[in-house]
């Protein structure tokens, strides 16, 4: 902000992701230089869309910029705050947790948030932790401010009572990347008591940033969002404008362009140019998982008779399913019985999505993409990405799906449940969750609130 006054210069800073191309000059907003698709959604609304460029040194100067700490009307170094716990699961829960992280820094009546105590872990892969300015676009998120907590990085003559140090280096190719940061505190007892500058949040209870976003999409469903708006308007404000700031660091977005610019990319006689997402939960972790049994779909070849049930025509030129193959594929190479449902089951699963992906879906009139880290790989020129591919592919296909022209998931699912309220206050209201009824509508236009995960 033009009124921000920088407190002292970082002892860290942020580090560069190169971007594909260094001579490359476009900067990184639109331009009349960048690239635009005119398409067509499933309700025949024309839109047209910018690929946005991206140039990583000026990238780079505005988030040195941006994560300067600062004090100011809106800003009390005072009440500044630092995540002492670290994110698990999967991309989901993470943010799941990323989003109970601002709403616990709110109740602290703090709007600054050190940066780098915020990791995402590329988890069932390499399992390292990553520094958030490298996976999201910070730059876009600080905008926001005050409206939103601002990030801002760790400063040693500021926030004295806090050590942050380099976690964990990597050499990728000759490189030598720093990923994350070791966070510990210079207080005596517990910093979650004593810790005042920065102040300590979510430390000692690792699940309160996930109860703390549990407990207002709760407060959420009641009167249409009424009494959420009527008693936490400043957290109901900020909810929604959480999921329309949190966005993939620029050099992944263009990466979720190429995906999302080449599915509208039509192969078929008549195609539209338009692409849907197909979430299908169909491996045999959530088989197995005990809860929400009456509302799963075991079998894809249900889930695709319920699609053409609800479009006998394609509404679409091209689907990208979204499923774990190496879980499926694991399941289905075991010795497994004809007793064992699960493993049958599996067996089944991987046959049918091998010949829709073989052959398409609608008689061959629509493509049939598998999504997953090999796609990310494919349009990966960046080093660093391509060895996370794990986790970077999950932010893609997220926000691939995001942009999707219609998409269809399971509301046993905390990503499709993500997706679909992403959607939602984008005013993407093309959602629907497969029963084992059919299809079902999640998000009508007359639907005031997003969707509660319940399983």
């Amino acid at each position: 902000p033009a009124d921000a006054t920088a407190t002292a210069t970082a002892t860290v800073t942020p580090t560069e992701i190169e971007s594909e191309s260094e001579t490359e000059k476009e900067p990184a907003s639109a331009t009349s230089d960048d690239e635009t698709a005119t398409v067509k959604d499933v309700t025949g609304t024309t839109t047209t869309i910018t690929l946005v460029s991206y140039n990583a040194e000026e990238y780079q100067s505005q988030l040195h910029d941006s994560l300067l700490p600062i004090s100011n009307n809106n800003v009390n170094i005072n009440t500044t705050t630092a995540f002492a716990g670290t994110f698990r699961g999967g991309f989901c829960n993470h943010y799941i947790m990323f989003i109970g992280v601002m709403f616990m820094a709110h109740e602290q009546q703090s709007n600054q948030i050190i940066e780098q105590s915020i990791r995402w872990k590329d988890t069932h892969a390499t399992d390292m932790y990553i520094e958030h300015n490298k996976l999201f676009d910070v730059v876009h998120w600080n905008s926001n401010f005050p409206n939103l907590p601002r990030l801002a990085i760790y400063d040693e003559n500021i926030h004295t009572e806090m050590i942050i140090k380099p976690l964990s280096n990597i050499t990728i190719e000759g490189k030598v990347y720093n990923t994350s940061y070791l966070n510990t505190w210079n207080v005596e007892g517990d910093p979650m008591l004593t810790a005042k500058l920065p102040r300590a949040i979510g430390g000692t209870r690792q699940n309160q940033a996930q109860n703390s976003y549990k407990r207002f999409s709760r407060i959420l469903q009641y009167n249409n969002g009424t009494l959420a708006q009527r008693n936490e308007p400043e957290n109901y404000a900020m909810y929604k404008l959480i999921h329309q700031a949190f966005r993939p660091h620029p050099a992944l977005q263009v990466m979720v362009d190429k995906v999302a610019n080449d599915l509208r990319s039509s192969t078929t006689e008549g195609g539209t140019g338009t692409y849907a997402v197909l979430h299908a939960r169909i491996e045999p972790d959530m088989d197995m998982h005990p809860m929400c049994k009456d509302k799963k779909v075991r079998n894809v070849t249900d889930i695709i008779d319920a699609i053409y049930a609800q479009y006998p025509e394609p509404p679409v030129s091209k689907v990208l399913i979204v499923f774990n193959r190496n879980l499926l594929e694991a399941e289905a190479q075991k010795d497994g019985g004809k007793d064992n449902s699960v493993h049958q089951m599996a067996v089944h699963n991987l046959k049918v999505v091998n010949e829709a992906v073989q052959s398409g879906l609608w008689g061959g009139r629509v493509e049939m993409v598998e999504a997953g880290s090999r796609m990310v790989e494919e349009v990966l020129d960046n080093p660093f990405y391509k060895h996370f591919s794990n986790v970077v592919g999950g932010i893609v296909n997220f926000f691939v799906a995001i942009q999707a022209d219609l998409f269809i998931g399971t509301e046993v699912s905390t990503y499709t449940t993500m997706v679909i309220n992403s959607r939602f206050y984008r005013e993407l209201r093309q959602n629907y969750f497969y029963r084992p009824e059919g299809l079902y509508w999640v998000t009508p236009e007359d639907r005031k609130v997003p969707h509660q995960f319940v399983c």
